[in-house]
């Protein structure tokens, strides 16, 4: 194979591998936020039953006028927006982004160790607070 190819190739492998970390980088920050929301609404809903009931019930009016737009939306051939979900929606949904994330992390460590070390390059840059970070 002539030499331009493997470095396109390497190029795009190395391209493909960034987008993979940042969609995990991604994934991985939105299962923080979900648990700290599914975390804040048990404790509402232990706490200040009333109040859980009053969120459910605005929640709940939230979607039903959305649905209105969707409709529109979809007569346009234009994509919906997303309905507000329940906390067993978030629940579950959080339950997925765990087991993808978990597997992910395992499939990158994997990756990892298959890599020859002497090949391995890590580079570190300075973070606006003076630490090294990886990057």
């Amino acid at each position: 194979m002539p030499r331009n190819q493997d470095k396109d190739r390497a190029g795009s492998n190395r391209t493909r591998a960034q987008s993979d970390i940042a969609a995990l980088r991604a994934r991985l920050i939105e299962e923080h936020d979900l648990r700290e929301t599914v975390e804040w609404h048990k404790e509402i809903r232990a706490r200040h039953p009333e109040l859980w009931q009053e969120i459910e019930t605005a929640r709940h009016a939230r979607n039903q006028a959305s649905e209105a737009l969707n409709q529109a939306l979809r007569s346009a051939g234009c994509s919906p927006v997303a309905l507000q979900l329940s906390l067993q929606q978030k629940i579950e949904k959080l339950r997925r982004l765990r087991a993808r994330n978990r597997a992910d992390l395992a499939s990158l460590e994997q990756s990892k160790s298959d890599f020859p070390k002497d090949r391995q390059r890590h580079t570190t840059r300075k973070t606006s607070a003076g630490r090294r970070d990886d990057g």
